[in-house]
């Protein structure tokens, strides 16, 4: 449902003021988020776990993209209205996304370097398989909000 702030007594403004109120609780809960894939991420990293767990970058890659989708929409919402919008474009962004991260890996990264080709390209796919899963996870958290905010208002 959307309104314009025409008349103050309709609750329409204070319909307005909880919406921003209900961005800023969502921007908090992205920041968290990005911070723990950044731990998670640099985690691993750090103590090798990517090498010691075989589905930690399985889990980094899906959180990034469903942190990455979700700065995508609350960036601009108005954008991701239509389910084709927010089930395809939107995952699509971060696919896009996720793909130039890869190259950036490919070229500034020395661990790959032992890497057979074949092993290479299976762990790039996957990957980029698992940012749109985490794109796509996003999708139905934003259709579960909307058809919440439905019921309760």
């Amino acid at each position: 449902m959307t309104r314009t702030p025409v008349d103050v007594d309709s609750g329409i403004v204070a319909d307005t003021a909880e919406a921003a109120s209900r961005s800023l609780v969502a921007w908090g809960l992205v920041a968290v988020w990005s911070l723990a894939v950044c731990i998670a991420h640099f985690g691993g990293l750090a103590y090798r776990t990517y090498w010691q767990i075989a589905w930690w970058d399985v889990l980094t890659h899906t959180a990034a993209g469903l942190g990455v989708a979700a700065i995508l929409y609350l960036l601009r919402p108005d954008l991701y209205r239509s389910p084709v919008a927010l089930f395809v474009a939107l995952p699509l962004t971060v696919l896009a996304i996720g793909a130039g991260f890869e190259v950036y890996e490919r070229v500034f990264r020395t661990f790959w370097h032992s890497w057979s080709v074949a092993y290479y390209v299976e762990d790039t796919v996957i990957d980029l398989v698992m940012d749109t899963a985490g794109a796509l996870a996003l999708s139905v958290l934003v259709v579960l909000v909307r058809a919440v905010r439905r019921v309760t208002d």
